[in-house]
This record gives structure tokens, C-alpha cells and sequence, in this order.
């Protein structure tokens, strides 16, 4: 039987996935304007698909709109990492007191499953660039981690800001930093999920956030970093 046709909802759904993508790791570098009709070529879609996702992302903080001129990539910048990153330590915090206040054995399988995941996955591709692959496997990660809390506002705020924090991260993941070992800073951190240790567990959260932080600020290779990730696609900017 042929392959159903994806419903408009779907297509829409998907289009702002593939932009998101490109969003966070900066093949659609910060402060570039994007064009919509480079955007309907580039992404195989159609206007009112990539009008909607754009709304989307304006929402959610990931792209300005400017009134009669268009989209352009939201910016990044130290000052702003640095707010980012205190208001992250704050939200973060509780949420980890209440999932491990609410652990369960199926939640500590997940996370043992989650971090042999992540460990697994190969961080690079052949090129040198962080894989979809290896970001999806640390987001579930982190998501795993706190998924016995039980504030929906709180999971909600700190989902907010993940999103936010995945752009800088990619530049500190593009660094090489080779007194930065990922695998037992994770490992450490599943560790004091899995002992129960609330206290350990936020330290050692507050050590990995603020860590990665100073990767990026003490880089000073934004701009740069974002121009290396470019595919051979061209990249976008985006007007009405």
C-alpha cells in the first residue's frame, strides 16, 4: 500500500522541527536575517508552514520579529549566557529535589538506560561536528533525570530554558577541552540521582552548568564557531 500523505498539521510539525535543528546548532548562526522564501527552498516547504513555525520560535525566544522587517535568529551574548545560566541553577534545583523525593525503580532503570545512551553515542561525526544523534541522547538524558518531578510549572520553566541553553552549548561541545571529561561528569551525576543524594546531585548540576559557561565565555568564537557549522546548504536569512 502506498505511504499515507502526511496531514497539513504534520508537515507543519515537521518543518519546524528541521529549522529548529538548524536553530540550535547554529548553521543558522545568531543575529543572521532569515528570508522566508530561502527557508520554503531550503526546508522543501511552503509559507504558511514556515511562517507558522517562525511564530513558534518567536515565542519561545529563538527568533525576533521585527515589525516591517522581518525575522532575524535571535542573538547570543556573554551577558546574556551569564543571566541564562543563574536562572537555570534556580529552576533546576527544586526540580531535582522533587524527582528524587519521588523516585521510583522504573525512573532509576531509565536513567541507568539514558546514561548508557549517551556514553554510547558517538559525540562527533567524521568532520569534527557535534551529531543530531549524540544532542538527542543528552537531552533525554537531562530530561530523564528529573521526569519523577512532579511541578509541571517548574518542568515546564526549566524546558524553557534548556531550549534556550542548547545554542550556547553546542559552541562549548565544538571546543575541545581535554581537562573536560563528559563521561565521568555524567556518570557522577546519575551517581547521586541513584543514591538519592539531592544535595550532591545540585552540586554537581550547578558544577556541569557553570562549567560549560565558561567554556563558551572564555572562547571568545561565537561568530566563528557558528560559520564553521555551516552546511553546504546555503544559510538563511529571513525577511517577509
Amino acid at each position: 500500500m502506498p505511504n499515507a500523505k502526511k496531514s497539513p498539521a504534520s508537515r507543519t510539525q515537521h518543518v519546524y522541527e528541521q529549522i529548529r535543528v538548524d536553530l540550535l546548532n547554529g548553521r543558522l548562526p545568531p543575529g543572521d536575517k532569515l528570508v522566508i522564501s530561502e527557508l520554503c527552498q531550503r526546508f522543501s516547504a511552503n509559507q504558511s508552514a514556515v511562517r507558522e513555525a517562525l511564530s513558534r520560535f518567536t515565542s519561545e525566544g529563538l527568533v525576533d520579529a521585527q515589525p516591517q522587517r522581518g525575522f532575524r535568529v535571535a542573538p547570543v551574548a556573554p551577558e546574556d549566557l551569564h543571566h541564562l545560566t543563574e536562572v537555570r541553577l534556580l529552576v533546576e534545583a527544586p526540580c531535582i529535589r522533587s524527582a528524587i523525593e519521588n523516585t521510583t525503580i522504573a525512573w532509576e532503570q531509565a536513567i541507568v538506560a539514558a546514561l548508557h545512551g549517551l556514553l554510547r553515542t558517538p559525540r562527533h561525526d567524521d568532520t569534527g561536528n557535534v551529531t543530531q544523534e549524540w544532542a538527542d541522547a543528552h537531552n533525554h538524558f537531562h530530561r530523564t533525570l528529573v521526569a519523577t518531578c512532579d511541578n509541571p510549572w517548574l518542568l515546564r520553566m526549566r524546558d524553557m530554558l534548556m531550549l534556550q541553553s542548547e545554542r550556547y552549548r553546542w559552541f562549548s561541545l565544538a571546543m575541545p577541552d581535554k581537562r573536560h571529561d563528559l563521561g565521568k561528569e555524567y556518570s557522577r551525576i546519575a551517581d547521586a540521582f541513584l543514591a538519592h543524594d539531592a544535595e550532591l546531585a545540585i552540586d554537581l548540576m550547578s558544577d556541569h552548568f557553570r562549567r560549560t559557561a565558561e567554556i563558551v565565555l572564555h572562547s571568545g568564537e561565537e561568530p566563528k564557531l557558528a560559520s564553521r557549522r555551516k552546511t553546504a546548504r546555503s544559510t538563511v536569512s529571513v525577511d517577509a
